[in-house]
């Protein structure tokens, strides 16, 4: 059983991105000429270097959580 969502950490970048708005990606779109997010991809990336498979993007920490691990590799150092 997962955690609910109100328990994940609220400084992480999707919480701080807002990102453009609806009528934004339409401006976008319209200016580009193209209908959809995924019809601006085709048009622009080429098929040679696209992924074939879905991400694997692992679970997202909280900027604190990732600072701190951060200051533990660095810790880690030793000047020599």
């Amino acid at each position: 059983m997962s955690a609910p969502d109100f328990l994940d950490p609220t400084d992480t970048f999707i919480h701080r991105h807002l990102g453009p708005t609806e009528a934004d990606l339409r401006e976008m779109l319209a200016t580009a000429g193209v209908p959809s997010l995924q019809a601006l991809s085709d048009a622009v990336v080429p098929v040679d270097i696209r992924l074939r498979r879905e991400l694997n993007v692992p679970r997202h920490r909280g900027e604190q959580t990732v600072l701190q691990e951060l200051r533990s590799i660095a810790g880690e150092n030793r000047v020599h």
